[in-house]
């Protein structure tokens, strides 16, 4: 930890630590200009480390840029654009799905989806992609992953998201993989449910997690 971040939380106070910890939503279309003022004020009584953005590209580039006025400490912004920008702001472009990435066998192409992601996401005002997918598609019953994984083996997700990552952090963004400790081999969607994977804690280690330390790795 350099010494500026250091010097920083030393001088926080315990409310405006856990207020770091929380990131709120934003579903940028809806809001009217109280909503922004109401927001905007919110924010400097409460320090909120970042926010989710969801909507339309100019409106959430200006929002974005009131939001980060108003912090004391520049905010993280963050979106699930898995698929490119477009994936959540509308507007902006939409690249193919993971899937259709690992199709091609071609690892140059998860680097430049990952780079091109972050140069239109950071026009925007976005820092923070939840991306990428390295779950393993190896289970046809998963009714949530599917197209947003690279592939059905290990090496292959790992050579992609790795990739991907290099691409989205060598050009000004932070990358995550997700979703760990891996999603890929199960039949229930995580958003209404709780999943669970039938492995032995040695097959889970040599398979699902596999990816996840190559992001690691590719810090």
């Amino acid at each position: 930890m350099n010494e500026s971040v250091t010097k920083l939380l030393a001088q926080m106070s315990l409310e405006e630590k856990v207020g770091q910890n929380i990131c709120p939503d934003i579903k940028v279309d809806s809001l009217t200009e109280a909503d922004v003022l109401a927001l905007k004020y919110e924010l400097s009584q409460h320090p909120y480390g970042g926010f989710i953005l969801f909507g339309e590209a100019y409106r959430t580039q200006e929002i974005i840029n009131q939001l980060q006025t108003t912090a004391k400490i520049p905010l993280l912004i963050a979106a699930d654009i898995e698929f490119g920008t477009g994936h959540q702001i509308t507007g902006a472009t939409l690249l193919a799905a993971n899937m259709a990435i690992g199709a091609t066998q071609n690892v140059e192409y998860a680097y430049l989806q990952g780079k091109y992601t972050a140069l239109e996401g950071r026009a925007v005002g976005i820092n923070w992609a939840f991306a990428p997918v390295v779950d393993i598609n190896n289970n046809p019953h998963n009714p949530i992953i599917n197209v947003r994984a690279f592939g059905e083996t290990k090496e292959m997700v790992s050579e992609m998201g790795s990739a991907f990552i290099r691409g989205c952090q060598e050009h000004g963004m932070l990358a995550t993989a997700k979703h760990f400790p891996g999603h890929g081999d199960t039949s229930q969607d995580s958003h209404t449910s709780l999943p669970i994977i039938t492995r032995t804690r040695e097959e889970f280690k040599n398979f699902e997690l596999v990816p996840f330390q190559s992001a690691i790795d590719a810090d």
